[in-house]
C-alpha cells in the first residue's frame, strides 16, 4: 500500500510540473507573440521547455522504479537466504550491490588494486557465504559472470561446504549453474 501511495505522489508531482511548466510555457508564447515576435521563436521556446520537463519527468520516475526494483530483490531474497544471512548481505556492499542489481557500485572495484579487490570479491558475508553464493542462489548469472571474471572464486565454500555451484543447483537457477559450470570448467 505504501508503495502504490508513493507512485500515485509521484504520478502527481510529475504531472503537475508538467502542467505548471506547459501553463507556464504558454503564457511565454502569449507574451512573445503579444511583442510582435514571430511565431517560429515562441515555438522553439516551448519545445526546449517541453523537452526539459520530459526529461525531469523520466529522472524522477527512474528514481521511483529503482526503488521499487530494490524492494523486489529484497523480497526476492527473503524467500531464498534466512533472516541472519540476508541482514549480513547488507552490510557487506558487493553482496548488497550484487543482491540489488547494482552493477554501478560493482564497477568502482576496477579501480581498487587488485589484491583489495580480490579481498572485496572473495569476502564472506557470514557463515563463509560470499557474493558469489549471493549472486548464484539469487540466479543473477551476469552478476556471477562479473565476480568470476574479476576474482571471486569459485571453489568458495560455506559453512556446510558448499560452493556457489551447489547454491545455483539447490536454489534451481538453471541458467547460473550452466554458466558457472562453463567457468568452472575453462578454470581448471
Amino acid at each position: 500500500m505504501k508503495d502504490k501511495l508513493l507512485l500515485a505522489f509521484w504520478g502527481l508531482v510529475a504531472g503537475a510540473v508538467f502542467v505548471g511548466c506547459i501553463l507556464g510555457f504558454g503564457s511565454v508564447v502569449n507574451w512573445i507573440n503579444a511583442q510582435g515576435s514571430a511565431l517560429p521563436v515562441s515555438a522553439q521556446v516551448f519545445k526546449v521547455g517541453l523537452l526539459f520537463v520530459i526529461v525531469l519527468v523520466l529522472v524522477g520516475m527512474g528514481k521511483v522504479f529503482l526503488v521499487f526494483n530494490r524492494k523486489k530483490a529484497r523480497e526476492e531474497a527473503e524467500k531464498i537466504f534466512d533472516a541472519e544471512l540476508l541482514d549480513a548481505i547488507y552490510k557487506a556492499p558487493v553482496a548488497k550491490a550484487v543482491l540489488e542489481q547494482r552493477e554501478d557500485q560493482l564497477q568502482g572495484l576496477l579501480f581498487l588494486p587488485e589484491q583489495k579487490r580480490l579481498e572485496c570479491l572473495n569476502a564472506r558475508v557470514y557463515k563463509g557465504v560470499t557474493p558469489l553464493h549471493v549472486a548464484a542462489g539469487l540466479g543473477r548469472t551476469k552478476f556471477c559472470v562479473w565476480l568470476v571474471k574479476y576474482g571471486a572464486s569459485l571453489d568458495a565454500r560455506d559453512e556446510a561446504g558448499q560452493t556457489p555451484l551447489d547454491y545455483a543447483a539447490r536454489f534451481g537457477k538453471d541458467d547460473t549453474l550452466r554458466r558457472l559450470q562453463a567457468y568452472s570448467g575453462k578454470l581448471r
